[in-house]
């Protein structure tokens, strides 16, 4: 596989196969950085997409992630786009009322989600006839016939590859590029939420267009990445990272983003506006209220850095 990408799908297996053995992901467990390879995201990803196909899910379904931040969020991206269904990603920060209308109105057949939206996604599924699996993140509390670990998926997509070991790449390389990918909801905060249709092609020419600007190859940068997926700017600028081969590092939250970076120590990083706002503002805070004479010293150096 040799010429550009026509879809996310060939995005993620081109660079699996140029850099296969190189670390990709670095988060945090327990309090420790751990990390995956190409490789090992590539099998994890074709587990959990041959789960999904004998679930019973197909080509064109609707799958929602409702999830923070984390590695599972984005292999329940790829494993989902791998078998030709759209995802449908759901702010964090959505109302129930919202995150219901959107579910219904994109007809999701399934749902990702961590602990925090487990009960919630539980209580909706009766409320919501197209709703038939909830896949589960991180163990349940409670034990309820509506929700499927995801460990348990991967666990049948890998038993289901020895079976068939083919079937996996004539999954992903069935989608074609006017595709659609992924169904990206507005927050709703005027009206309700409205559904943007992006295809592979859309996404995909985003990221070669992205790569080639960007000057990212042969790099190997480090990322930090905090703002959410749910976003199209990050989840945009991830597949670029992906294609381009950098290490991207999941920051632990939004309030620990200042102390991973000083652990990861990012090459590059995006963000928006607000957060570097956030940062003048909290030195400004800081000079000015060091006392003297480091008070005056500080504007000092202020007024001679804005000439």
């Amino acid at each position: 596989m040799t010429a550009e990408p026509r879809t996310l799908n060939e995005v993620f297996n081109i660079a699996v196969e140029r850099f296969r053995a190189d670390e990709f992901m670095r988060f945090k467990r327990d309090g420790a950085w751990q990390s995956l390879t190409y490789g090992e995201l590539a099998r994890r990803v074709r587990e959990l997409a041959l789960g999904l196909v004998q679930s019973g899910l197909e080509r064109g379904d609707r799958i929602a992630i409702w999830s923070e931040n984390r590695p599972e969020w984005n292999l329940a991206d790829l494993a989902t786009l791998a078998v030709g269904a759209i995802d449908v990603p759901i702010y964090t920060t959505q109302s129930l009322d919202q995150v219901e209308y959107i579910l219904n109105d994109s007809a999701a057949r399934a749902i990702f989600v961590s602990a925090p939206f487990l009960e919630k996604a539980l209580e909706l599924k009766p409320r919501l006839p197209s709703l038939e699996f909830i896949f589960a993140f991180d163990e349940p509390s409670a034990q309820s016939a509506a929700i499927s670990r995801v460990e348990d998926l991967a666990s049948a997509g890998r038993t289901w590859f020895a079976e068939q070991p083919g079937l996996y790449e004539s999954l992903w390389q069935g989608s074609q590029p006017e595709d659609l990918a992924t169904l990206l909801y507005t927050s709703g905060t005027t009206g309700d939420p409205k559904g943007v249709m992006l295809t592979h092609k859309n996404l995909t020419a985003n990221t070669l267009l992205s790569y080639h600007w960007s000057a990212l190859e042969n790099r190997r940068d480090r990322v930090l990445t905090y703002l959410p997926f749910t976003h199209i700017f990050e989840r945009a600028m991830w597949y670029l990272f992906l294609y381009a081969g950098a290490v991207v590092a999941y920051a632990e939250s939004i309030d620990s983003v200042a102390a991973n970076l000083a652990e990861i120590r990012p090459t590059v990083m995006t963000s928006v506006p607000r957060m570097f706002e956030k940062i003048y503002a909290r030195i400004i805070e800081r000079g000015v209220g060091a006392g003297f004479p480091k008070k005056q010293i500080f504007l000092w150096s202020l007024d001679l850095g804005h000439k």
